[in-house]
């Protein structure tokens, strides 16, 4: 059944605010004390941290060197106990964790700080708090200040733990943040309804861009790879992309193994979709990957299949199919070109 998140999901205006709308959600939610107490046990227990007196919890509270996090827990007496920054999508500020974890470190008293995240960022979670001064394994101490520590918490496990409280009202509200956040996130895809969808492409980058990066984490995820690739952006010569090993030679850890990258991009004369699975010229073994796929269908159309000296190959979404099945099939497409080449 179409929802209504679903249908807003082909604005840009709900992924660009996204991530304001769920932590704003988040806090909207915490207002009801049941919802409040179990959050606070679960982000508690997993930084291994206790705290006395009832907490009060503020958005985007401006500290002195001018920094916001997203949710801020203050004690009875007006100190800031726990710092939350929540991402989506979003990258870490170059100095954003650390900025929270000194002011916090301005009380002598213990205060700690929480790295809200998608279950599938938290090696970058992880990567950003150590850069940030901290150390060890979640929950991590800081170096400097030895009275703040800080905590991955997955968005994924809060919805998990407040789905316990018994309040039917209550549970409605959270239903709709967890509905939005799965939307944003890109849980949720909605069918590509025409070939108009995808000649007009471009007034729904996010919506491709999304496609891209369910595709393309997917397929390093079956390479048993937890940290992958960074997607690019459209600063690289108009196409976004994330590059992807062939998965046989990456297991084996060889030094020259292939690659390919599956990216969204203006379509070749005579295409519609602008989906693109491309071989770089200078991947190694390109030439035998060249030769393979131009014996196939795939090289029928040698005019766009070997535009600026790469090997193109279209992937075409199905119309009417959304979600996790939209994606299996243009994952199949990529294993059918993978399976030509034969490597």
């Amino acid at each position: 059944m179409k929802t209504l998140i679903g249908h807003l999901s082909q604005f840009s205006v709900l992924s660009k605010q996204g991530e304001v709308l769920c932590t704003q959600g988040l806090h909207f939610v915490l207002e009801n004390e049941s919802f409040k107490q179990v959050f606070e046990s679960h982000i508690l227990k997993a930084a291994e941290f206790k705290t006395e007196g009832d907490l009060t919890w503020y958005t985007e509270v401006t500290q002195t060197d001018g920094g916001r996090p997203d949710l801020e827990a203050r004690s009875p007496n007006g100190r800031a106990v726990i710092k939350i920054e929540a991402k989506l999508h979003a990258a870490f500020g170059a100095n954003q964790l650390a900025s929270y974890s000194e002011s916090l470190g301005q009380s002598s008293e213990g205060s700690l700080l929480i790295v809200l995240v998608p279950k599938h960022r938290v090696s970058d979670a992880e990567e950003s708090i150590l850069k940030a001064g901290f150390k060890g394994l979640n929950p991590f101490k800081s170096v400097s200040v030895p009275s703040v520590c800080s905590a991955i918490v997955t968005w994924e496990s809060v919805f998990d733990c407040l789905r316990v409280v018994d309040d039917l009202f209550a549970q409605g509200d959270l239903r709709q943040l967890e509905g939005l956040y799965r939307t944003v996130v890109g849980d949720y895809i909605e069918p590509i309804s025409s070939s108009s969808v995808l000649k007009q492409w471009r007034i729904r980058e996010d919506f491709f861009a999304n496609i891209v990066d369910r595709v393309t984490r997917k397929l390093w995820e079956l390479q048993g790879e937890v940290k992958i690739a960074p997607l690019s952006d459209f600063k690289n010569n108009g196409y976004l992309l994330r590059y992807v090993p062939v998965k046989e030679w990456h297991i084996n850890k060889s030094a020259h193994a292939p690659h390919f990258c599956i990216g969204v991009k203006d379509p070749f004369p005579g295409h519609e979709t602008p989906l693109w699975m491309r071989f770089h010229k200078k991947t190694p073994r390109f030439s035998e990957i060249r030769s393979r796929l131009l014996k196939t269908e795939y090289g029928r159309d040698a005019n766009h299949a070997q535009h600026e000296g790469h090997f193109w190959i279209p992937l075409n979404p199905p119309l009417g199919i959304s979600g996790d099945i939209l994606i299996s099939n243009l994952l199949e497409q990529v294993q059918r070109v993978i399976t030509e080449i034969n490597l």
